[in-house]
């Protein structure tokens, strides 16, 4: 199986430490960002398959991450998923689907849920990295 990297964007080390460990698999490399614009950053050193970005910072909100990776060519594919504290009912309203999420994680946490969605993305975008590179050929 191909190794994956998946970025964990949340401002309390904590919830990181706790992420990587429910989400850890034999196959997976994880890097961690605290800001939004260390996240940013993040993606320009290391090529990542998915991102888990929490939804509030004090630097940046979590929606002007995603519209700024959805600008650059290299980013603008990376799926990401929103951790929140808010309901179902209140996201309806935010649209950030339109920003680039593929899904939302609600806290407290279903760990099976996240785990079974953390799984599809990560293979949709291991997929799609091996079209690019026969495409290439």
């Amino acid at each position: 199986m191909n190794n994956s990297k998946i970025l964990i964007v949340n401002d309390r080390p904590e919830k990181i430490i706790a992420l990587e460990s429910i989400l850890n698999e034999p196959h997976r490399t994880f890097i961690n960002a605290t800001s939004g614009i260390e996240a940013m950053l993040m993606t320009k050193v290391d090529q990542v398959d998915l991102i888990i970005l929490d939804n509030d910072f004090e630097d940046l909100t979590a929606n002007e991450v995603a519209q700024e990776l959805r600008k650059n060519e290299t980013t603008k594919n990376i799926p990401i998923i929103f951790i929140t504290a808010r309901t179902k009912n209140e996201i309806k309203n935010l649209n950030k689907f339109k920003m680039g999420t593929v899904d939302f994680l609600y806290q407290p946490f279903d760990m099976e849920e996240m785990k079974t969605k953390v799984a599809i993305f990560v293979k949709f975008a291991l997929q799609e990295s091996k079209w690019k590179e026969k495409a290439s050929i």
